[in-house]
């Protein structure tokens, strides 16, 4: 079994999701996650949450007791709507928000402390990539993580791959996933995010060393992520 996980981002309406889930054929023996904007959230796991189909967080607040944290969301509160999987780290996130590792493993841990399971993402930028200092920017990644005993789900995207259409060889997704397994001495699952869609999941699920896929854009079409899930 694979997880193929989508990603909406910051896309959607009430109409626009139960038109996807009602077009979506979850005919798989995949698992599927569905990481969705945080409004959308409580209503989705109550009508779409199902033994192969799981409602996700896009993000979440590294606070974990309640506080003067305005807008923010805990994972006590994902807990408390039936959320069971959270997206971290996303490349966007660490851009945007300015999220390090340091925080993002807080997240992790207080993801962990309610029983919510994480999607930890990870990637190195064009420029990493082309100094040849990929596999070390990406231990640092996850560093802080080693220490745990769980099994871990990171999602390896690598920046220079998300929204431009190009994507790492096999070779190149083989070693990065390699590389992060040889930290870990427990079950660790790589899922491999970056341009994916139905013309290249296929040949990404069937590498060795790949458990899953993490796929924005191609997501948003509920007939094409479902040819994605049944790859």
């Amino acid at each position: 079994m694979k997880i193929i996980a989508a990603n909406f981002k910051m896309n959607g309406n009430t109409q626009f999701i139960r038109n996807w889930f009602s077009n979506f054929n979850t005919d798989t023996e995949n698992l599927v996650v569905v990481g969705l904007p945080a409004i959308y959230l409580e209503n989705s796991v109550r009508n779409f949450n199902t033994s192969n189909l799981k409602i996700a967080a896009q993000n979440v607040s590294k606070f974990n007791i309640p506080g003067a944290y305005t807008g923010q969301i805990s994972p006590a509160m994902l807990k408390d709507v039936g959320v069971e999987f959270c997206i971290i780290g996303h490349s966007e996130a660490r851009d945007y928000f300015s999220e390090d590792n340091e925080s993002i493993y807080e997240k992790y841990s207080c993801l962990k402390s309610v029983n919510i399971k994480s999607i930890v993402c990870i990637g190195e930028s064009l420029e990493v990539r082309e100094a040849k200092n990929q596999l070390n920017f990406i231990s640092d990644q996850i560093e802080k993580f080693k220490t745990m005993e769980d099994e871990i789900i990171f999602a390896y995207e690598p920046i220079w791959a998300i929204g431009t259409g190009l994507v790492p060889t096999q070779d190149q997704i083989e070693e990065m996933s390699c590389h992060i397994k040889s930290h870990f001495s427990q079950k660790i699952s790589v899922l491999y995010g970056g341009s994916v869609n139905s013309n290249n999941s296929s040949e990404i699920l069937n590498m060795k060393n790949i458990d899953g896929v993490l796929v924005g854009g191609a997501s948003l079409n509920a007939e094409e992520f479902a040819n994605i899930a049944q790859s």
